[in-house]
């Protein structure tokens, strides 16, 4: 006899077919009980291949195959907020005085949101920021990666124009930690995304 459901080649008398694992339509009893359940015949006792329980075994090792892959949701975790998190702190350092530069006595604090290096950050911040909304988690660790090397690249820019002159204030700090910050929030937020879904397999 053949499947109904995929029309493959199936002993008679089986409750499943063999190849999908869908039940036969066979009303069963004893005769499909040993049709599913293969084995051979010792001192007139039936011996199962699936070895205690028989039909059942065979049954449990069908039913199965052919469902469909779970399909999970992506929600957000602590690690999506975690990388808002960051993304304010480097927001504060854009704001609050980043250097100050000292010279011949005279001293003055410059904000990064004043310059055009500033601005660029800016935009990132706020870019990233939103790509964190579709939850792109992969997306959100490159732009992670390129925030905190032009976070490197700025300083080193400093550095050389100022001639070291240049002192580092609590807005580079909170550029930097925020930075990072983001950058260990975007792999920890895929990371458990990851883990949510083997485990709902």
């Amino acid at each position: 006899m053949f499947c109904k459901h995929c029309g493959k080649a199936m002993p008679d008398g089986v409750k499943f077919c063999p190849a999908c694992g869908k039940p036969s339509g066979n009303p069963g009893g004893a005769q499909g009980a040993a049709a599913g359940n293969p084995g051979v015949t010792t001192g007139g006792q039936s011996v199962s291949m699936y070895g205690q329980g028989g039909a059942n075994a065979y049954q449990a090792v069908t039913a199965g195959i052919g469902k469909p892959p779970v399909k999970i949701k992506k929600t957000y975790n602590i690690g999506n907020f975690a990388y808002w998190g960051g993304c304010l702190l480097a927001l504060l350092g854009l704001f609050l005085p980043y250097c100050s530069v000292s010279f011949l006595g005279y001293g003055e604090s410059v904000n990064l949101i004043d310059t055009d290096d500033g601005k660029i950050f800016l935009g990132i911040i706020i870019a990233l920021a939103v790509i964190n909304i579709f939850k792109l988690n992969i997306v959100s660790i490159a732009g992670s990666i390129l925030m905190l090397s032009l976070v490197v690249y700025e300083n080193d820019n400093i550095k050389s124009y100022a001639g070291g002159l240049a002192d580092y204030e609590i807005g580079h700090t909170l550029l930097y930690l925020g930075s990072i910050a983001m950058l260990i929030a975007a792999i920890a937020a895929l990371v458990m995304w990851i883990m949510k879904k083997r485990a709902a397999q």
